[in-house]
C-alpha cells in the first residue's frame, strides 16, 4: 500500500473516533439534563403532595382553591414523569407506581404519616433510578466504551508492529 492511502485510512480513522466521542459527549449531556429534570419534577410533586395533604387537613376558608392548583399541577408533573420513564424497566415502574400511591394516599384523605411514608418511598425509589443513571454518565455509552477499548488495541496493536518492524 502507498503511504498517501495508508495516511488516508488513518485520517479517516482519526475523524470516525472524533466523531463518535462527540456523538457520546451530547447523549451524556442529554442523559445529564434528563436526570436533573426528573430530579427537579419529582421534588416538585413531593412538595405539591405534601402541600395539599397540610391544605386539607387544615381549617383554611380558601382551601378548596389552593387544593384545586396543587392537584392540576400534581397531575402535569405525574404526567412529566411518566413521560420520562421507560415502562419496560422495573425500576421505572416501581417510581411510576409510589407516585400513584402518594396521590391516592392524597386524595383519599389519608393520615399525614401515611402520605410521608408513601413520599419517602418515592424518593428512595427516584434515587436507585438516578444512581443507575449517573453511573451510566460517568461510564459512558456503550458504543463510547466499546470504541475507546478498541482505539486502545488498535493502538496497543501498531506499536507491537512498530517495535517488530523496527528489529
Amino acid at each position: 500500500m502507498s503511504q498517501g492511502i495508508i495516511t488516508a485510512v488513518i485520517a479517516a480513522g482519526i475523524s470516525l473516533l472524533g466523531l463518535i466521542i462527540s456523538k457520546e459527549a451530547k447523549i451524556s449531556e442529554f442523559r445529564k439534563e434528563w436526570i436533573e429534570s426528573l430530579r427537579t419534577d419529582i421534588s416538585c410533586f413531593l412538595m405539591h403532595a405534601l402541600y395539599m395533604k397540610g391544605v386539607a387537613d387544615s381549617n383554611d376558608t380558601d382551601k378548596v382553591a389552593k387544593l384545586e392548583n396543587s392537584n392540576l399541577e400534581i397531575n402535569r408533573l405525574v404526567a412529566n414523569v411518566t413521560l420520562r420513564l421507560n415502562p419496560k424497566e422495573q425500576p421505572h415502574q416501581e417510581i411510576m407506581e409510589a407516585l400513584g400511591g402518594v396521590r391516592d394516599a392524597v386524595i383519599t384523605g389519608k393520615p399525614f404519616e401515611v402520605v410521608t411514608d408513601k413520599a419517602t418511598l418515592v424518593t428512595n425509589k427516584t434515587q436507585i433510578v438516578l444512581r443507575q443513571e449517573w453511573q451510566r454518565v460517568k461510564k459512558g455509552e456503550r458504543v463510547y466504551q466499546w470504541t475507546v477499548r478498541s482505539t486502545l488495541a488498535a493502538f496497543a496493536l501498531l506499536v507491537i508492529v512498530l517495535i517488530l518492524k523496527s528489529l
